[in-house]
């Protein structure tokens, strides 16, 4: 998969909703969000999410992408997102595992980016 493709999919996390996540989370994925959301494990969760994407906007930038083995991508980046009216930046980082031919999201985290 190309790089490209990497930030199309985890873009897609922010925007597309509950299809996205069906296709793309692994049912082992680990995710630790800002409270109140916390960590969130397997797939339980992903039928809760709405149809349609939860936020309105998203802008990735600082982008870091590596490759350690040929099945692992890691990214991590500053992401600033729209929900509700209100903007959110975070730092995240995603993990991706190649099974199968397909490649699906293990790992994610946010952290609130607070300007010092």
């Amino acid at each position: 998969m190309t790089d490209d493709a990497f930030w199309t999919m985890e873009r897609g996390f922010w925007l597309e909703g509950r299809a996205h996540y069906e296709a793309h989370w692994s049912p082992d994925a680990i995710a630790a969000f800002p409270m109140p959301a916390g960590i969130m494990a397997g797939d339980g969760f992903v039928a809760d999410l709405p149809t349609n994407g939860s936020w309105e906007a998203v802008e990735i930038e600082r982008r870091h992408l590596s490759r350690p083995a040929e099945d692992v991508a890691v990214l991590a980046y500053l992401g600033t997102g729209t929900r509700g009216g209100e903007r959110h930046a975070c730092i995240c980082s995603s993990t991706y595992l190649e099974r199968g031919g397909s490649w699906r999201m293990v790992q994610h985290q946010q952290t609130p980016a607070v300007p010092p």
